[in-house]
């Protein structure tokens, strides 16, 4: 179940590739996959963390999967602490399993990383926990960005 809107979200993008599109974004519930002949900013939204109005600039790319995982943000269940378990991979599918992986160990992020870190496909992974930000790995550049709270997907 911890891959269930990537997947979604992958074959969404792949359908609209394949009907010839090079601008496609599917965002489901922070589970993002993505195919894009542009630059795309993705806001990164960490709740009551100290870290606000974070993003990625993504460079354009034929496929990525951009997924987020949190114990304090959203509904889904997590069993860690992180405010935000970001993983960038080659497959939203992949980078939503290993969000989730990522969050349940947010409490020791050394380990958190080293349960994700040998999985082909998976580029780079950011961890926010109160006001703890920590990176592995290659992700796309971190900017400034206005990320507004409210088109959050909540409880």
């Amino acid at each position: 179940m911890a891959a269930v809107a990537g997947v979604i979200a992958d074959l969404a993008v792949e359908a609209m590739v394949t009907a010839g599109a090079s601008y496609a974004i599917v965002d489901n519930g922070g589970d993002i996959a993505l195919s894009t002949d542009r630059e795309v900013t993705v806001g990164i939204y960490a709740g009551e963390s100290a870290f606000k109005d974070v993003a990625f600039r993504i460079r354009p790319t034929p496929f990525l999967g951009v997924c987020t995982s949190s114990a304090t943000v959203g509904p889904s269940i997590s069993f860690g602490t992180s405010d935000v378990a970001c993983v960038v991979a080659e497959k939203a599918c992949l980078a939503d399993a290993a969000a989730s992986a990522l969050g349940n160990l947010s409490a020791d992020p050394k380990a958190a990383f080293g349960s994700i870190r040998d999985i082909n496909g998976i580029l780079g992974a950011l961890l926010i926990v109160q006001d703890t930000l920590a990176t592995w790995g290659t992700l796309p550049t971190l900017v400034h960005a206005s990320v507004d709270g409210a088109c959050i997907t909540h409880a």
